[in-house]
């Protein structure tokens, strides 16, 4: 352990050595290249996207970028925020105070890596698109294209877990004393929800109230379901554990849930999972193909 930790301690002076090093480029370029010198920034831009693929493929790379954030706030005063990503942080190592240019240069590495571009080729990438700020704006309008797509698909993915519901096998039934519930229905609201609480004495769920009907209750609800069957589908616990601190759910919460709703396996989960999974990559890939042909086209005559 005591062996580990001191190879860790190495590792990350040399990580604050090699990111101090480019952070004294970056001063000589902004005193020196204010005006111009933009081959001399895709070059610098590259080096600092070289340190952050470096420490993204490190196993331990969540506790290099603890000690990342505790070194900026110790020795430059610079707090960051706990959703940061790796490379906001490491960006932001190197800029320093610029709030700003850590966006700019966040972006522009996020737009490489999300067309598959290595610090290799990050130089010509930038030239080909036209210098940063063309692509840190067509990569804004590519995700805010990708995030109205994703939003309508999840939303025709929930209307198809909503109809499953309807035929799903029912875990137990309540009894409710008269016969109103069947009056709480609305045109925007298909199910009813009924507040329980735990019977130490029967062991068994007492209803002692029914929630008004609302559409924000009912979507909450279908989104937190559709998610922890998600998380119940992945093998691997590792990423499962991800996905629930991702999203905040409570571990012990979310092992009763498995069990109140019968879930004993990944593969059981993935098996009601899949198919939603599916036919959200269906909804993307297709309005993806549309969004491509509408750029291709050529435009229309008038």
């Amino acid at each position: 352990m005591a062996k580990m930790e001191k190879q860790v301690k190495i590792e990350i002076s040399k990580l604050i050595e090699n990111v101090t090093a480019i952070a004294v480029k970056h001063d000589a370029y902004t005193e020196q290249y204010v005006k111009g010198g933009n081959a001399a920034l895709y070059v610098l831009l590259s080096e600092i996207m070289q340190v952050c693929e470096g420490v993204l493929a490190k196993a331990d790379s969540e506790v290099i970028i603890e000690k990342l954030r505790t070194h900026m706030r110790k020795e430059f005063g610079i707090k960051t925020q706990k959703n940061s990503t790796v490379i906001a942080i490491i960006v932001r190592m190197i800029v320093r105070a610029n709030r700003k240019t850590t966006f700019v240069y966040k972006s522009v590495i996020d737009a490489a890596l999300s067309k598959g571009i290595t610090s290799a080729g990050l130089v010509k990438f930038l030239e080909d698109g036209g210098g940063i700020e063309k692509v840190r704006k067509q990569d804004t309008k590519v995700k805010s294209i990708k995030a109205v797509h994703a939003n309508d698909a999840n939303s025709k993915v929930l209307e198809a877990y909503k109809q499953d519901l309807h035929k799903a096998k029912s875990l137990g039934s309540i009894k409710v004393k008269g016969n109103y519930l069947h009056h709480l229905a609305a045109r925007d609201v298909e199910f009813t929800y009924v507040m329980c609480k735990h019977n130490v004495q029967t062991g068994e769920m007492d209803a002692i109230g029914v929630i008004y009907p609302n559409a924000m209750v009912e979507l909450y609800a279908l989104e937190q379901q559709l998610g922890c069957i998600k998380a119940a589908s992945f093998a691997n616990d590792l990423e499962a554990h991800e996905y629930l601190k991702q999203n905040k759910y409570n571990a012990n919460y979310f092992n009763a849930w498995k069990q109140a709703n019968g879930i004993e396996t990944a593969a059981q989960a993935n098996a009601i999972f899949g198919k939603y999974k599916k036919l959200y990559q269906e909804l993307m890939a297709t309005a993806q193909s549309a969004n491509e042909s509408n750029i291709s086209a050529p435009p229309k005559q008038a």
